[in-house]
């Protein structure tokens, strides 16, 4: 696995290539994927010493998951959804939630459960001339019920956590792996990007375009199961998130 390590000192070869071939916007490629190169030789390197080190026996593909597997992944859906729930809880309880755009998706269901239509004032009209963003009017049985924005942040943690569920799935029936598929659900959980979307450092503590990612991994699932129906409806329904 030692000529993973190669990677990173060719990537570098190539980028000095491109400075002295005054190439700007390649200059400034090599230098912002410079960390994905590395990462990909660490990953390399680590693989193949795993392999090595604990070579797999040989293992059936695509038997079930065990009741204790399962049990785990959920517990460790819940314990996120938990966590990041509380902390944008939390922020929206100090305040700490300037910017406009979260209020304004709780606002378009406000206005549409009081008959005003799908309007924002942060827009001045209609929604839709700003986005083709839908999906979060799916909330509106439980927003009837209890009209909070804490209501668009729980459902919003749940929905991203919930992501690890295909995850999972897709990972057991890949390896044939119970731990394997937990691991992975567990890192999809454990994965900085997301966790940055769900609580969001820039403020925007609630983002419908945040339903996409569960809908389109559930999507990539179903696909493998050969459901094509429900692989187009998922489809449609990460679509219905945000136009891009």
């Amino acid at each position: 696995g030692w000529a993973w390590w190669c990677l990173p000192g060719a990537w570098e070869l190539i980028r000095i290539l491109g400075v002295l071939g005054g190439i700007e916007w390649f200059d400034e490629l090599s230098i912002r994927t410079v960390s994905l190169f590395e990462a990909m030789a660490l990953a390399g390197w680590l693989s193949a010493w795993l392999v090595n080190a604990c070579p797999a026996a040989g293992v059936s593909l695509g038997h079930s998951p065990s009741r204790r597997t399962w049990l785990l992944a959920f517990s460790a859906v819940a314990i996120y959804t938990v966590c990041a729930t509380a902390i944008n809880w939390a922020r929206y309880n100090n305040l700490l939630i300037p910017h406009g755009d979260s209020a304004m998706y709780e606002e378009h269901l406000w206005n549409i459960t009081h008959g005003k239509g799908f309007r924002s004032y942060l827009d001045q009209g209609l929604f839709l001339g700003e986005h083709i963003q839908v999906v979060h009017l799916l909330l509106l049985p439980l927003y009837a019920l209890w009209p909070s924005h804490l209501l668009l942040e729980l459902c919003e943690s749940l929905a991203l956590g919930a992501g690890a569920f295909p995850i999972f799935c897709i990972s057991n029936r890949s390896s044939g792996s119970r731990r394997c598929a937990c691991f992975l659900a567990i890192a999809f959980l454990l994965y900085p990007p997301l966790q940055f979307l769900d609580i969001a450092a820039d403020l925007k503590t609630f983002r419908p375009i945040s339903f996409g990612v569960p809908a389109l991994l559930f999507a990539l699932d179903q696909m493998e199961r050969k459901r094509v129906k429900t692989t187009l409806l998922l489809f449609a329904l990460a679509l219905s998130a945000k136009e891009d």
